[in-house]
């Protein structure tokens, strides 16, 4: 995959709603083959960075889910 552009979210502490991380998958499936997924530990955050191919994903799969999410933070789009 080329350049990365990347969402790492904290999910709550009691973890996603079951309705968002179906929400997520469903999201995910539309971006087949043009997405990576990494599981962290960082300051003792646990996080998921998902690593899209294509900005306009990226941004738009931040927006989506960024609200559910303990913390959020997209990279590489020029966004900060």
């Amino acid at each position: 995959m080329g350049r990365k552009y990347c969402v790492d979210l904290v999910p709550p502490l009691e973890g996603f709603a079951d309705r968002v991380e179906e929400e997520i998958i469903q999201f995910l499936e539309h971006c087949s083959g043009t997405f990576d997924l990494h599981g962290e530990i960082a300051n003792g955050d646990a996080f998921i960075r998902y690593c899209f191919e294509h900005a306009a994903d990226a941004e738009a799969f931040h927006a989506r889910f960024a609200p559910a999410a303990e913390k959020a933070i997209l990279s590489g789009t020029g966004a900060t």
